[in-house]
């Protein structure tokens, strides 16, 4: 479940009438286009008669006008936590942005997972630190719900048996370049077939890439029945309930990880070019909750001895969401 559907589900059940607008599939593509456009039109006309607008990402049609008086927008963003820089703190990186910028500026509140992070929200959206409210992330009180968890765990091993009595290693990056149509990973840095050779034979790898990427990991048929591509069948988040092990890299990803207690590594191959070109708000070797690797042989090796550096987890679930973790 996303923060808007959580949202949703809550006003509803206290009375309240709420209209749901998604970014159109195949945007960029001619009919894409053309359901974007009917789309923006039926936002501004929802945008004219609403009293509360949520969104949960940059949403451009919104920034074109501003909401009329008594109309309040509140921004529940897609990730929890702050690492990356983005928004107004990428000035003088990224050549399109100004200062003068129309973007984000219309956000009456902006809802954050702790206190932690509310200089760096206010920072990258332009707006004052008394527009930022620590709320929590609507989407994690599942995290912390143990009926879902067991329903997901028992609908997962119904769905997929090959999994039953296996170790999960769940590989999750993130995406590479500029965003949507315009980024990549480089796929060939995860050597499915070299992990397997090192590691014990109860270990399956389920495959989550970020929804903007179609790059897969691929092996030889050797392995074939124990690399699974998950990345249209479930929320990420769900998966952290199967997983024994995340191997991510600059993915948000971690803060929900950390509420469930999984084990994470780092594979952080490109570390020095992804902070000179990303860059992030604190240094991202202490920050991280899990031990960092650089390549498949530091991986494989820190699977096989058990190596996390997992005592960081609850720690840096504390920091970053306190008693906080979704409203």
């Amino acid at each position: 479940p996303d923060n808007l559907s959580c949202m949703k589900r809550e006003l509803e059940s206290r009375g309240m009438h709420c209209t749901e607008l998604l970014i159109p599939a195949g945007a960029g593509s001619l009919s894409g286009r053309a359901a974007e456009f009917r789309q923006n039109i039926r936002f501004q006309r929802e945008y004219a008669t609403s009293r509360l607008v949520f969104v949960e990402d940059a949403f451009f049609p919104l920034f074109a006008d501003y909401p009329r008086k008594g109309t309040e927008v509140i921004q529940l963003w897609h990730a929890c936590g702050a690492f990356k820089t983005f928004g107004f703190s990428r000035l003088g990186r990224d050549s399109y942005l100004r200062q003068s910028s129309p973007n984000h500026r219309q956000y009456d509140y902006v809802i954050v997972s702790s206190n932690e992070v509310i200089p760096y929200y206010a920072e990258g959206f332009g707006v004052s630190m008394d527009k930022v409210i620590a709320l929590g992330s609507p989407r994690c009180d599942v995290l912390e719900d143990e009926n879902y968890k067991k329903r997901f765990k028992k609908r997962f091993y119904k769905e997929n048996p090959e999994f039953k009595g296996k170790k999960i290693l769940l590989f999750a990056p993130t995406f590479r370049g500029g965003g949507m149509g315009n980024c990549f990973y480089p796929i060939e840095k995860f050597e499915v077939d070299k992990i397997f050779d090192k590691i014990s034979d109860d270990w399956v790898i389920a495959v989550k890439m970020h929804p903007y990427l179609s790059e897969r990991p691929t092996c030889s048929a050797k392995y074939k029945d124990r690399l699974i591509d998950l990345t249209s069948k479930y929320d990420v988040n769900d998966l952290l309930f199967v997983s024994d092990l995340l191997i991510t890299d600059y993915s948000s990803v971690i803060f929900e990880a950390s509420i469930v207690n999984v084990p994470m590594l780092f594979f952080a191959f490109d570390l020095n070019e992804y902070s000179r070109d990303r860059d992030f708000y604190c240094n991202f070797a202490s920050f991280v909750p899990g031990k960092i690797v650089l390549n498949t042989d530091e991986m494989t090796d820190s699977i096989n001895n058990e190596d996390y550096n997992q005592e960081l987890v609850k720690p840096f679930r504390q920091r970053y969401f306190g008693t906080k973790t979704g409203e």
